[in-house]
């Protein structure tokens, strides 16, 4: 749900202790200030879930959850989205 995205994305970005952190806030991955301190103000940016199979990613990979660099995407367009992830020409 929502809620578990939102609470999942502030865990990968400060806490030293989640699995995913090195990826995230051990990079220097921030989430915008307002949605830190507000699931509500998220939640307004991002509106509801559009499907369950979709999931919150940034745009920019190497950018900060911010307004401008979120959307919802698939699994497979988050495989995509990686830094490991070449590009095919």
């Amino acid at each position: 749900d929502l809620y578990n995205a939102w609470s999942g994305m502030i865990q990968r970005c400060t806490n030293p202790n989640n699995k995913h952190y090195k990826d995230y806030g051990g990079r220097g991955i921030t989430i915008y200030d307002k949605w830190i301190k507000s699931f509500q103000d998220f939640f307004e940016y991002v509106g509801l879930k559009p499907s369950p199979e979709l999931s919150i990613d940034r745009i920019n990979n190497n950018g900060n959850y911010e307004p401008g660099n979120v959307k919802w995407s698939t699994k497979k367009e988050q495989a995509n989205n990686k830094r490991n992830s070449l590009t095919k020409i």
